[in-house]
């Protein structure tokens, strides 16, 4: 059987005010390349409704079987 697998572990720290805004518009310009401007006004009217959290990593398992 082949296998590969991780487990990450940490604390998520909610992401909020203008760095919550910079993330949510570089993944419009990652996903939907062209629409930076509408991705933009669609941000700044429905952010208080998206809730980002980032995962500083404090420790990190693998396992793999490729047999």
């Amino acid at each position: 059987m082949k296998y590969e697998s991780v487990m990450i572990f940490g604390n998520p720290l909610e992401i909020e005010g203008e760095e919550k805004l910079r993330v949510l518009l570089e993944l419009v310009k990652k996903y939907a390349p062209g629409y930076e401007t509408a991705g933009a006004q669609y941000i700044d009217s429905q952010a208080d409704k998206v809730r980002l959290f980032k995962l500083p990593v404090s420790a990190l398992s693998e396992k793999s079987r490729r047999h």
